[in-house]
């Protein structure tokens, strides 16, 4: 799959090899699709319930806290 930009989207960094498969975090695995073309080769790389189970997955804590300080300050 080598479509850069199908017009559908912004466009995202993509592991050509994921790194959940055991890809490597470097320049040489690395290319640019747009939103959709880089959903789709997730879909079908790592299948779709993964996206299902990353959605169950509790928030990092980082995140907690932006959320908190949110609530505390917006009045």
């Amino acid at each position: 799959m080598r479509r850069f930009d199908s017009g559908r989207g912004r466009l995202r960094g993509d592991h050509v090899r994921p790194l959940a498969l055991g890809g490597a975090d470097t320049d040489w695995n690395v290319q640019v699709l747009c939103r959709g073309c880089h959903r789709l080769k997730d879909e079908t790389e790592l299948g779709a319930g993964w996206f299902a189970a990353k959605r169950q997955r509790p928030r990092s804590s980082a995140l907690r806290r932006k959320e908190w300080l949110s609530r505390k300050y917006s009045g």
